[in-house]
């Protein structure tokens, strides 16, 4: 593995240089207009030489996100773990699928991710006619306990993404325990169970729910337990002394404020990040390739922000508030 390895992470090395820098994207975020912005943009690179205009901004993005997503998946070791980002894509569209069947959303292009391990027409078709048997034993089994729970009257849309979230996470825990594994890739997503235990505990206390509540929704795999999220009650210093004894120091350090969610998850996902920038020069490891697709997935994401503030005519303070450093 170790050559193939070394041979993706100079490859991933090369990409990193295309990267907007942040000094590009503030130009950017001061055009007065947003054609302006948009010609920066395919200055970049992005567009491939097509002419990008306001048109077909979210195409190019589509694009640009889909040939990172090639690139990584034709360039990942096997037995790394990095199918667990694309994972992460799969059960994300089935949410999708289910809140159409049962919530009437509509305009499913605009909610889907790119195509995850499976492609998105294989996994409508099965959702569809009902062979999620031909899925992952985890996707079957969501499927199935949602599609009781609505059946029997537990109509909330919230039954869906706890219920798929729930069995996504079950499904990673059982790729991250393969020793051959790569360790940041491992510790990426025992940090992420943390992290997404601790945003659930701060949402429960913000609404007045029950522990019990709190209980139903926890996720285990992680360092944090739920006796240790609950003993903070929400607090502050609390949750800030407990990530400190838990080797979250940096999150500890960083975290100023929880009752701004926005900010709250800024902040958490720019530490993830920095799981993967920290070693991005560990030739050995896969943190150079996921750094740069991490990296390139906040750029993107970013833009998509910045495209939607420019064309709201949101001012740049306020945009300036919504942004996060496209590489930690």
């Amino acid at each position: 593995m170790q050559k193939n390895v070394v041979f993706a992470n100079a490859r991933a090395k090369a990409k990193e240089l295309s990267l907007l820098s942040d000094e590009k994207l503030h130009r950017m975020m001061e055009c007065e207009v947003l054609s302006d912005a948009i010609r920066v943009l395919n200055e970049s690179g992005y567009g491939k030489g097509v002419n990008v205009d306001v048109n077909n901004f979210y195409d190019i993005i589509a694009k640009e996100e889909d040939d990172v997503i090639s690139f990584v998946k034709e360039s990942a070791p096997k037995d790394s773990g990095i199918e667990c980002f694309f994972i992460k894509n799969d059960y994300h569209n089935l949410k999708v699928l289910f809140k159409a069947k049962y919530t009437g959303t509509t305009n499913l292009d605009e909610l889907l991710l790119p195509d995850g391990e499976m492609k998105f027409v294989e996994l409508k078709e099965k959702f569809e006619t009902g062979k999620m048997e031909f899925t992952n034993k985890y996707m079957n089994e969501s499927y199935k306990e949602i599609t009781k729970e609505f059946d029997t009257g537990n109509t909330s849309p919230r039954i869906i993404d706890i219920t798929i979230d729930r069995y996504m996470f079950e499904h990673i825990k059982t790729i991250i325990s393969n020793s051959k594994t790569d360790v940041y890739v491992k510790k990426y997503y025992m940090t992420l169970i943390d992290m997404t235990n601790l945003t659930s505990l701060i949402r429960v206390k913000k609404l007045n729910l029950n522990d019990q509540y709190f209980s139903s929704i926890f996720l285990s795999g992680g360092k944090l337990t739920q006796e240790d999220l609950l003993n903070t009650d929400g607090d502050l210093s609390k949750i800030q002394k407990l990530l400190d004894n838990k080797d979250y120091s940096y999150f500890a350090n960083n975290l100023t404020d929880i009752d701004d969610l926005a900010k709250f998850e800024t902040s958490k996902d720019e530490y993830l990040l920095k799981i993967f920038s920290d070693n991005k020069s560990d030739m050995f490891s896969v943190a150079p390739l996921v750094n740069y697709y991490l990296s390139k997935l906040a750029e993107i994401k970013t833009l998509r922000i910045m495209y939607v503030c420019l064309k709201n005519k949101v001012s740049i303070v306020e945009m300036q508030k919504r942004m996060r450093s496209l590489h930690a």
